[in-house]
């Protein structure tokens, strides 16, 4: 027989010993009894309590020998049945009795715990149900559960199965080997699961726990029936566990404890040997998780972490809940759509315009792209309020289908009146008409009527108040709607409902069906257009296209007005900027403001007024008195908006370059307000185009004129002062505005594109060329280091009329080597040709001296000299000048072409050098190679020509 056998064996003897003993302490306790009763009556009488007492009084009378010898021999005879057990047997005896006792000591507590863990499971499915949310998850310090704390539930305490039993100790076997493992007593496994209506119900070890009549039990209580007089619901039940301390097996109770069922499961199994410490008992809780999209799990939790997850034990499913991250995220949701919500209702006024439109990306690390966008409201004092903003983002995937969808609020468009809309239903209000989302005109002298706005808030943020319109308890995770400013809230829902729980394991071991994900987010506006797509500038029609659609399916779009505050200038020209005229006449736009019409600004209103050198003086004296005149027209275009202009008219006889003046212009409000605007105007005709009949202009084409440019302006005096042959041409230029202009294009040179030209036959020398005292050689006489010296050498004097006239002669003489640099220009004029004919009272084209040269690349102050071959001053002159040279080719393509400023650029001049006149003179243009320098080269080298002309 094996050592097991052989302990069984001793086990089984063990017992009838023990049952030996027990049977002989009974008999001789009823013999003993029998024999009290036939002596002394008076014992059947008595209570148990007082049993003992009065057997021992009997044991001490001393009249009673007898009974003392009945009772030594009954003693005697259970001693010699007790002597038959040995020491071993009666230590085995005492463990077995502490250990049972220590054992259902625990099973009681475990009762207590699972009792208690029931309930709170019940508390956990009660808030999924009344979608609560979480605050956080916290694990107890002794690592045997965790506390959840649900934001109007409460905290609920989840504990860990407790460990299985160990293994009694076995009998000292010969050998010494360790006993067998101890048969395990199973408890019985309480949880919840969903079933497909919906519900959740208990379960009992992973089958559903019915009632009396096979009615699954609910875990939650069944909601009361609609109606005034509706019956209350059912209060649900949470079972109850408990050993029976007769049968020893586990036993539920379904109906608050007043009738048991035995489950048929052992408490505890028989003793055993001492074995290893059981497994972990079992929890309702197998695993937590948390997810910041409801898709992507981890058993760690983060700032952001939107989800936990708890999975259930014995396949009950699993429980999502939002967390305190989900609500923050909610509530900054609703933020935003509901600003969305109240802007809709400003801009459809007609009072409302937008002031900008601004790419953002939203906080947070989303990094989702929006637009924010800022408006003002018209007052009805011509004012406006301060700005006020909203957003709106690009749209993206929206939440898991676990937590409620976001209602999408909306409106219907009825002829001219808009109607909100929740999910695609128009709202009513208590009286059961629809509810309008723009506030109508009121009568003549009555004020108009607010359409009310709707408000959208999570419920948890609904501080202050407990129910909804219809009386029901306000629930943490749910959006609730009020359009009456506040006073009422109503629950409502979005497109999806809650996501399906994964089922139960049943009898077939099926799994429920995954839950549904949320629809992509939504937003009030669906998109915004407001800028160029070119320029980025604002538009002057913003257009709005919502998320409601109309009935045919399409979008309903709106369109707002931007902002106009009321300045001097338009879109290309705003600004507090000094403002430069166009020419001897301009009309400068007028800005009005957004809520201009002539009934809120009865009277327009344009003054000038003389400045001091100073353009922030203004001086004194009356402008009645001042030449320049301004006029105010005022017209009504075709879609019933209005454009201002204020038209300045300046003398040409007594303007010079530079004056200035302000304009100051009135709006004269319906109350007698005023709204002023005011710009100092500035006549500057430097970078403005000269045009084929002499007439001067900033703009291109010039309005109402089929003039065409000619040339640039690139510097306005006296430009005869040194020249007396220029004088003679077009007279005295000391007053009044004169100037000159600068040729579209080079000179080209027949050949390539390069258009360079040599400047004439190599070695020739001109000077005056014998054509007299009238005539200023072409030779400059050395300039000094500087001073008045310097400008009186011919190098820094405007003579290139008298320079081409000296050419011109030279090249009638020499036709066969004659000096290239003129002929390229003589060759090209003429109508349709790269010079055209220039108007009356000016110079025809000429090759301009190196003064006018440098002028042009430099400006005037800049002085030649000696010693230094890059004259002073200003060294961008000509970019202003090529601003204008772009633009018109821009407009007019192939027109003109800009001065040459890239690397090595030099332009020939009509002059030759002093230090030796088989040189002549240029300017290099080059924006990086010696930018505005003088220099000699030799006349067979080939540069560029540009010629000019004086006015």
């Amino acid at each position: 027989m094996d050592k097991k056998n052989i302990r069984k064996e001793k086990r089984a003897n063990q017992k009838i010993k023990l049952t030996g003993i027990y049977r002989s302490f009974t008999f001789a306790h009823t013999a003993l009894l029998l024999a009290i009763c036939t002596k002394d009556e008076s014992y059947n009488t008595l209570h148990p309590r007082d049993e003992v007492n009065h057997l021992s009084n009997i044991y001490n009378n001393k009249n009673s020998i007898n009974m003392n010898k009945i009772i030594s021999m009954l003693l005697l005879a259970f001693f010699f049945t007790l002597c038959s057990c040995n020491r071993e047997d009666l230590d085995d005896i005492r463990a077995a009795q502490s250990e049972m006792e220590a054992r259902l000591s625990a099973l009681e507590a475990w009762q207590k715990t699972v009792n208690t863990d029931i309930l709170h499971l019940q508390t956990v499915v009660s808030s999924l149900e009344a979608n609560d949310y979480v605050l956080s998850v916290t694990a107890l310090s002794d690592g045997s559960g965790y506390v959840i704390n649900f934001s109007k539930s409460g905290a609920v305490t989840i504990k860990h199965g407790a460990k299985g039993e160990t293994g009694d100790k076995g009998d000292k076997g010969d050998t010494g080997d360790k006993g067998d493992k101890g048969d395990t007593g199973s408890a019985p496994v309480v949880s919840v699961s969903q079933d497909s209506d919906g519900v959740f119900y208990w379960t009992l070890d992973g089958e559903w726990l019915t009632d009396a009549e096979g009615h699954k039990l609910r875990v939650t209580g069944e909601d009361g029936k609609d109606g005034a007089s509706g019956t209350a619901g059912k209060d649900a039940i949470a079972p109850q566990v408990r050993i029976n301390s007769t049968s020893n097996e586990w036993e539920i109770s379904t109906d608050g404890g007043s009738t048991w069922t035995s489950t048929g499961v052992p408490a505890t199994g028989d003793t055993g040997a001492t074995g290893p410490a059981g497994a972990t008992g079992d929890s309702w809780i197998s695993g937590i998780s948390y997810s910041s999209d409801g898709e992507n799990w981890s058993d760690t939790s983060s700032s952001d972490s939107k989800y936990v997850k708890f999975t259930l034990a014995k396949g009950g499913g699993e429980l999502v809940f939002p967390t305190q991250a989900w609500a923050k995220a909610v509530e900054t949701q609703l933020e935003t759509l509901t600003g969305q919500i109240q802007a809709f209702s400003n801009l459809i006024t007609g009072k409302s315009f937008i002031t900008k439109v601004e790419e953002i990306s939203e906080s947070g690390g989303s990094g989702r792209k929006g637009q924010k966008i800022t408006y003002v409201v018209a007052q009805a004092d011509g004012s406006t309020g301060k700005e006020q903003t909203f957003t709106v983002y690009d749209g993206e995937k929206g939440a898991d289908g676990t937590t409620p969808a976001t209602p999408v609020i909306g409106v219907t468009k009825e002829g001219d009146n808009y109607y909100w809309t929740v999910n695609d239903e128009k709202l009513i209000d208590a009286s059961g008409n629809f509810i309008p989302a723009n506030g109508k005109d009121g009568a003549a002298g009555a004020p108009g009527t607010n359409a009310p706005a709707p408000q959208l808030q999570l419920g948890s943020a609904l501080s202050g108040v407990s129910t909804d319109a219809a009386g029901n308890r306000i629930e943490d995770s749910f959006y609730y709607l009020s359009v009456d400013n506040g006073k009422s809230w109503y629950k409502v829902s979005g497109p999806k409902g809650d996501a399906g729980i994964q089922g139960p394991a049943g009898s077939t071991g099926a799994t429920g069906p995954a839950g549904e994900k949320g629809d992509p987010g939504d937003s009030f506006f669906q998109s915004v257009e407001g800028k160029d797509a070119v320029s980025g500038n604002l538009l002057d029609v913003i257009t709005f296209t919502l998320a409601s659609k109309d009935g045919s399916g399409n979008n309903l779009t709106f369109e707002v007005l931007r902002y106009k505050a009321f300045f001097i200038g338009d879109n290309n020209n705003d600004g507090n900027a000094t403002y430069l005229l166009d020419g001897l006449k301009t009309e400068i736009p007028l800005t009005l403001p957004s809520d201009y019409t002539p009934e809120n600004y009865p009277a327009l209103v344009g003054q000038l007024l003389m400045t001091g050198d100073d353009t922030s003086i203004v001086a004194t004296r009356s402008s009645n008195g001042d030449p320049w005149k301004v006029e105010m027209k005022l017209e009504k275009s075709n879609d019933g908006t209005y454009t201002a202009k204020a038209i300045v008219t300046v003398p040409s006889s007594t303007t010079t370059e530079g004056d200035t003046r302000l304009l100051r212009i009135s709006l004269i409000t319906k109350n007698g307000g005023e709204t002023t605007a005011a710009r100092v105007l500035k006549f500057s005709l430097m970078g403005g185009y000269y045009y084929s009949d002499g007439t001067y202009s900033r703009l291109t084409p010039q309005p109402g004129s089929s003039a065409v440019p000619i040339g640039v302006i690139f510097y306005l005096g006296d430009v005869a002062k040194d020249d007396k042959q220029l004088k003679n041409e077009i007279g005295d230029t000391s007053t009044g505005i004169h100037g000159l202009v600068v040729a579209l294009k080079d000179a080209p040179n027949g050949t390539d594109e390069t258009n360079k030209i040599a400047w004439g036959p190599s070695g020739a020398s001109i000077g005056n060329n014998n054509m007299g005292d009238d005539y200023t050689s072409i030779s400059t006489t050395r300039p000094t280091d500087g001073g008045e010296a310097a400008r009186n050498s011919t190098a820094n004097k405007m003579l290139g009329y008298n320079n081409t006239l000296i050419i011109r002669n030279y090249n009638t003489n020499n036709s066969s080597a004659p000096v290239t640099a003129l002929t390229a220009i003589d060759n090209n004029k003429g109508d349709g040709k790269t010079y055209p004919t220039p108007p009356a009272n000016t110079s025809d084209w000429y090759l301009p001296s190196i003064r006018e040269l440098c002028t042009l690349r430099n400006g005037e102050s800049g002085l030649i000299t000696g010693t230094d071959r890059r004259p002073g001053g200003s060294v961008d002159n000509y970019l202003p000048v090529n601003a204008a040279l772009k633009k018109l080719n821009e407009t007019i393509p192939g027109s003109a072409s800009e001065v040459r400023s890239e690397n090595e650029r030099w332009y020939y001049s009509s002059s030759e050098w002093w230090a030796g006149s088989t040189n002549a003179l240029m300017v290099s243009f080059g924006a990086n190679h010696q930018p505005g320098a003088v220099q000699p080269a030799g006349k067979g080298d080939a540069h560029y020509i540009r010629p000019i002309l004086a006015f």
